[in-house]
């Protein structure tokens, strides 16, 4: 729903049974509502499925918009 209301040309991903995270390794000890949380991920991957970029942190920490944009124009 996010990605067709803002016409993402990409696919999301919703990890709701928490498989990615832990591969990732992006669990927060931080609770809320009595949950463990994830932090902020941006995970770029290539077509042959390499990792080119990866950055994790609290949402505050995450890489700006031009930043980005600058890391999906070398893919």
């Amino acid at each position: 729903e996010f990605q067709e209301r803002w016409g993402l040309p990409f696919p999301l991903l919703s990890d709701v049974d928490r498989i990615v995270i832990e591969s990732y390794n992006v669990s927060d000890t931080t609770e809320k509502n009595g949950k463990i949380i994830s932090l902020s991920a941006n995970v770029v991957i290539n077509q042959k499925g390499d990792i080119i970029y990866y950055h994790k942190g609290h949402y505050s920490e995450r890489p700006s918009t031009k930043e980005m944009i600058e890391i999906l124009k070398k893919v």
